[in-house]
This record gives C-alpha cells, sequence and structure tokens, in this order.
C-alpha cells in the first residue's frame, strides 16, 4: 500500500494551485507524477450557450492544466525527471455534437501536450496523453434527463455510438499507470482508450441478406 494525503484545490484559481503544489511537496516530497485529469462538460448548442458559461468551461478544461504545468514541472525539468500525463477525450479527435466547450478544451489540451513533448524533448520529463472513450464516471450525472437522452440520440444519429459498451474509470486508471512505468529511455507519447464491443451474433465476415 502507499500513502495519500488529500488538499483543497480549485483548479481555475492560480493562488490555489500554488498553495495546493507547495502543501504537496511538504507532505510527499518531490513530485515525480503528475495528472491532469479535471474537467467538466454541460451540454449545450454552440450557439445558444452562455459566452461566460463557455469561457469558464474552457478556464477549466484546459487553463486549469497549464495551471498546474506552471507550479509543478518547473521543479521536474530542474531534476531532470519525471512524468506529466494529461487526460484528454475522444471529442479531441472526433468532436461530439452538444458539447462544444468540452471538445474545444480538449482540442487544446492536445495541442499544448504536444508542444511540451517537443519542448521538453531532453529534459528528462516526460509529457503523455491518455485519451479515453466512452466511460461510465460522475461526469454527465447532473445533466437533465431530457436533454441528457437528446444528447446521447445525436450521437446516435451521427454515428458515434457503433455500440453501447462504456469502460469503467479503472481502465483510464491502468492506462495511466502503464504510461508512468514505462523504462526510462522509453516515452508513451499518446495512449487511445476504448471499451471494446459485444461479440458479434453474425460473424463480421458473413454477408448481410439484403446488402
Amino acid at each position: 500500500g502507499g500513502e495519500a494525503v488529500v488538499h483543497a484545490l480549485d483548479i481555475t484559481d492560480g493562488d490555489s494551485v500554488d498553495a495546493f503544489a507547495k502543501a504537496v511537496v511538504a507532505d510527499l516530497g518531490d513530485v515525480e507524477v503528475l495528472i491532469s485529469n479535471a474537467g467538466a462538460v454541460a451540454p449545450g448548442t454552440i450557439h445558444e450557450v452562455d459566452t461566460d458559461r463557455f469561457a469558464r468551461e474552457l478556464d477549466l478544461n484546459i487553463v486549469g492544466a497549464h495551471r498546474l504545468v506552471r507550479s509543478f514541472v518547473p521543479d521536474m525539468v530542474a531534476r531532470q525527471r519525471g512524468d506529466v500525463v494529461f487526460v484528454s477525450s475522444d471529442v479531441a479527435v472526433r468532436a461530439r455534437p452538444f458539447m462544444s466547450s468540452y471538445a474545444a478544451g480538449k482540442w487544446g489540451l492536445e495541442g499544448m501536450a504536444h508542444a511540451m513533448q517537443m519542448e521538453l524533448e531532453g529534459s528528462g520529463v516526460r509529457a503523455s496523453i491518455v485519451r479515453p472513450g466512452p466511460t461510465w464516471s460522475e461526469m454527465g450525472t447532473d445533466w437533465d434527463v431530457e436533454q441528457a437522452a437528446f444528447v446521447l440520440n445525436q450521437w446516435v444519429r451521427f454515428g458515434m455510438a457503433r455500440h453501447p459498451h462504456f469502460m469503467k474509470p479503472q481502465a483510464i486508471a491502468d492506462a495511466i499507470a502503464m504510461v508512468v512505468r514505462a523504462p526510462r529511455g522509453v516515452h508513451l507519447n499518446l495512449i487511445e482508450v476504448s471499451p471494446e464491443a459485444p461479440i458479434a451474433t453474425t460473424p463480421i465476415t458473413e454477408p448481410v441478406e439484403g446488402r
């Protein structure tokens, strides 16, 4: 077993992030692994979403990650050792309707991470991306039921729900662990994790009648 400590953190507040970083170092010593996993999504049609809300969600989903980088990565670079893992989403490469700010934030997050990978090359610090597909989590549980049903049906309409399977969060945790456990000299730049489809009742090699 390991040791866990808990500290308050508001990722949208730079002072809170700085205080958090100092408290973590005081409790645990030098930080060798930083995982940026905070995020939020609220459904809405892009031309109807309030601009302030759109900006708040971007602040959380991408600017917050940069605040963590600013507070933790300089010391990693000075020590020439560390891992930074950004938890992205498949919306970064396959945008979904009615969650535009989340898609924009994850696209931006991956852009920032790719730039970091080049900037940190040769520093001893690895920046990696874990890109999950559909996952059961608390995200979206505060959505209105009818609104959530509408959004999910629109995903089906646009071909974004080939099958109904979702992953458990443990699958994402396992992917993160694999990234940071990679031996020195190996850099897992990007890991995409998707739920496996259910076993097909009809082999895909068989012709489908009428086609």
